[in-house]
């Protein structure tokens, strides 16, 4: 997951858009098979949302698969985030989480993922 936050750090976001959705299929599936991996991959994503804002990650997201975003907010950020390891990718994850509350107003309808997301930061 450093691999991933260097290639979101490195590279804009056109560089990438064809790579995107198979990186975020891959990070799915890697999730589904070891759950050990949601906190990298939170201060993965924490770095994809700094560099190019809340609205990226939902609609990548929601390009895989319709309300996609609100589940892996509510269930995996929302669970995984108060585990970040690090003084930096912890304070990355909380700042990402508010610009998420604060960028993506869609998540006032789906009060679990806000919810979640409030108790995560």
């Amino acid at each position: 997951c450093r691999l991933l936050s260097a290639l979101f750090t490195a590279f804009d976001a056109a560089e990438l858009q064809q790579y995107l959705v198979p990186i975020f299929n891959l990070c799915l599936t890697r999730l589904q098979t070891n759950k050990k991996a949601g906190p990298p991959l939170v201060a993965a994503w924490s770095v994809y949302v700094a560099r190019y804002g809340a609205t990226a990650l939902r609609s990548q997201f929601e390009a895989i698969q319709p309300g996609l975003c609100g589940m892996i907010l509510g269930r995996v950020w929302g669970e995984n985030a108060p585990s970040v390891a690090g003084a930096i990718p912890r304070k990355m994850v909380i700042i990402s989480t508010a610009r998420i509350l604060a960028e993506c107003p869609e998540l006032l309808s789906a009060a679990d993922s806000f919810c979640s997301l409030l108790e995560a930061a």
